[in-house]
């Protein structure tokens, strides 16, 4: 699930940010009025700001990582069933249009539409009480992010004009789903928070939007019939490809940038790795084709990717946090 990446992504950056604190507070018990040289050394000073804080990850980090991430997996689980709920009372969906089995379970696997919006409703009940926990354990200021992203969920597949079906569906699932879910599992993980994980989150902001993308570009010629105004839709398949795969390095390139700012560069290096093992892949996300024949294959490639992005994220996180802690 999409959903796992930024928490892990998240969770990767508070072991990384723990480790150097330990260090740093080490090194200021053995060296006391150095300890703000060695806080502010590296290139950037968000990773270090958040050494100085002198956070420790205990048994309510683990707790409260493990709640974030039992969240976004309900609640992306909710807003796949609720999407394709809407889309078989809406008629989109069909035989016709949905050549994939697997992907339109309503179509295929004769369920009751009112028992889909039924299990949505309880897995989006079951994610506000583990959410309501985190909150409990953290701060009520979280309440604020959690209203935002249960609007989004709302409005992403009801209405009548749902968000899906809009030029701002990938920005949307990308910012809330990937940048804000990221923000705010770090924040509960450690209490702690810096410009830093917003900047780290636009790697799986942009991962998730991805994956919508991809998906929509399959979908235009039944989206076009439906009277959709998806992105690959206005701007045509051919530019949307490109859009893709170019967001695809893009993503590598942020990472490796900001893992060389933080001066977690020895992370860089894992970076270049993941790029490498994901160009077969980003190579497909460009040259297509997008269609419903070829949609399976299309969104294994995305999904494929994303699995590799985040994995290379966290083991070049935890490595570079690591390496600038020892050395």
């Amino acid at each position: 699930m999409a959903s796992i990446g930024p928490c892990c992504i998240a969770g990767a950056f508070a072991v990384c940010c723990a480790v150097q604190s330990a260090f740093v507070q080490s090194a200021s018990v053995q060296a006391g009025a150095v300890t703000g040289e060695i806080a502010g050394e590296g290139a950037g000073e968000g990773v270090g700001a958040l050494a100085q804080v002198g956070f420790v990850l205990d048994g309510r980090s683990a707790l409260c990582w493990a709640l974030m991430l039992l969240c976004a997996v309900l609640l992306q689980s909710a807003v796949n069933t609720l999407n394709d709920y809407q889309d078989f009372k809406s008629g989109l969906d069909t035989a016709l249009t949905i050549l994939d089995e697997t992907d339109a379970s309503l179509v295929y696997n004769q369920i009751n539409p009112r028992s889909a919006l039924a299990f949505a409703l309880v897995l989006l009940g079951t994610a506000a009480v583990a959410g309501t926990v985190v909150l409990l354990l953290t701060s009520l200021w979280l309440f604020v992010p959690a209203a935002v992203a249960a609007a989004a969920i709302g409005l992403y597949s009801a209405g009548p004009k749902p968000i899906s079906s809009l030029p701002l569906g990938e920005v949307v699932s990308g910012v809330v789903m990937g940048g804000v879910l990221t923000c705010v599992c770090f924040f509960a993980t450690t209490l702690s928070f810096s410009s830093a994980v917003v900047a780290l989150a636009v790697v799986p902001t942009v991962a998730i939007a991805q994956i919508m993308q991809t998906n929509n570009t399959c979908d235009t010629a039944r989206d076009r019939t439906a009277g959709r105004r998806t992105l690959p839709l206005i701007i045509g398949v051919r530019r949307s490809s490109m859009l893709n795969a170019a967001l695809g390095v893009f993503a590598f390139l942020w990472l490796g940038l900001f893992l060389i700012w933080e001066g977690l560069t020895p992370g860089a290096l894992v970076m270049l790795l993941g790029l490498a093992l994901c160009l077969p892949k980003l190579v497909t996300l460009l040259k297509g084709p997008y269609n419903l024949d070829n949609r399976r294959m299309m969104m294994r490639s995305v999904v494929s990717y994303n699995r590799v992005l985040d994995a290379t994220a966290v083991i070049a996180l935890i490595v570079g946090g690591v390496a600038r802690a020892i050395f």
